[in-house]
């Protein structure tokens, strides 16, 4: 390959990464807010079983006798 066609070669492949940039970051972001969202929902998720589990282990102790 001569040094103009890497030339060439080389400015195509800059020019799809700078066009591709804008869509990645935008992609990047919703990814991100759906992270936070699910993460949210599994946090009150594991809230609510630990709640749970708690009030078995109460009753638990409270009914069987020692």
């Amino acid at each position: 390959m001569s040094k103009q066609e890497l030339g060439a070669v080389v400015f195509a492949g800059v020019g799809v990464m700078l066009l591709t940039f804008p869509g990645n970051a935008w992609a990047t972001k919703k990814e991100e807010e759906q992270t936070r969202k699910l993460m949210e929902i599994k946090d009150s998720r594991i809230k609510f079983m630990n709640e749970y589990l708690s009030g078995i282990k109460v009753r638990g102790k409270h009914c069987w006798p020692n």
